[in-house]
């Protein structure tokens, strides 16, 4: 990713109670090029939570988080001054409704990968992988210093391409949290997923991370099935010629396979 490409947009929303966070990520992902300064390509949100400060922004090392926290910080301590005592333990990190998000944040960057993606066909012409798996973990932390969630994906089809290590890891851009009395949110919207529901990549680029576990793809770019059987495409792609009638990943599956009959079945 290319961080010239970057920018963070803060968002108004509006202001109730935490739920416990799901599943268990890798505490940090490092992108291919060795990292100098500034935010890592991925930290959890657990990592960061601290005994004494809350949360260590000196691991994240950006500057819009840092000041996003010490704009909470001023409110937190004008209307709660009991609020200053030092906590017992390291704060709880807890998934949060879209209601407790007084603001929000999102990167703009280069993810995804160039190529078409207005239909069915230009997503599996120009990926170089399509794969199909599970959601086994669903954790939140930081994405170059941005609230996202962390998706661990264990692999159940390769119907394109090389087959990624299983599991995989997949960057979603989608997220609110918090952590002790500080919240974290995405202005993305969209489908989230938990574990049992069904994904299926289109990656254009190949892994980022120099563990080659961790795909940053566009919201555009990802199909999901919860488990309860709902299909959820995304929103640019709900009305195309090559998607109509489909209700299940596995009805695009099937679309897809007559397209890469070689390269099908790769089941795990």
């Amino acid at each position: 990713m290319n961080s010239k490409l970057r920018f963070i947009v803060v968002c108004t929303a509006v202001l109730v109670s935490g739920i416990p966070i799901l599943g268990q990520s890798p505490s940090i992902l490092e992108s291919k090029v060795e990292r100098v300064q500034g935010p890592p390509l991925w930290i959890s949100a657990a990592s960061v939570a601290d005994e004494t400060k809350t949360i260590n922004l000196d691991l994240i090392d950006s500057s819009p988080l840092e000041a996003n926290v010490a704009h909470q910080r001023q409110e937190l301590e004008s209307r709660l001054p009991a609020e200053k005592s030092a906590a017992h333990g390291k704060p709880p990190v807890l998934a949060i409704p879209s209601s407790e998000c007084k603001s929000s944040t999102f990167i703009m960057d280069d993810r995804g990968g160039g190529g078409l993606r207005g239909s069915l066909a230009d997503l599996t012409t120009y990926s170089k992988s399509v794969v199909r798996g599970t959601v086994r973990t669903v954790d939140f932390g930081f994405s170059f210093g941005t609230p996202s969630s962390l998706l661990g994906v264990e692999v159940s089809e390769v119907v394109k391409g090389p087959r990624p290590k299983s599991p995989f890891y997949i960057d979603y851009p989608i997220a609110r949290f918090k952590i002790g009395p500080y919240y974290f949110c995405n202005t993305n919207q969209g489908f989230e997923p938990v574990p049992g529901d069904q994904v299926l990549l289109f990656d254009y680029t190949g892994p980022v991370d120099g563990n080659q576990v961790l795909y940053a793809p566009r919201l555009d770019q990802i199909f999901f099935q919860s488990q309860s059987g709902s299909l959820f495409i995304p929103t640019l792609l709900r009305k195309t010629p090559d998607l109509k009638g489909v209700q299940t990943i596995e009805e695009i599956l099937d679309r897809l396979r007559l397209s890469y009959p070689a390269e099908s079945p790769d089941v795990g």
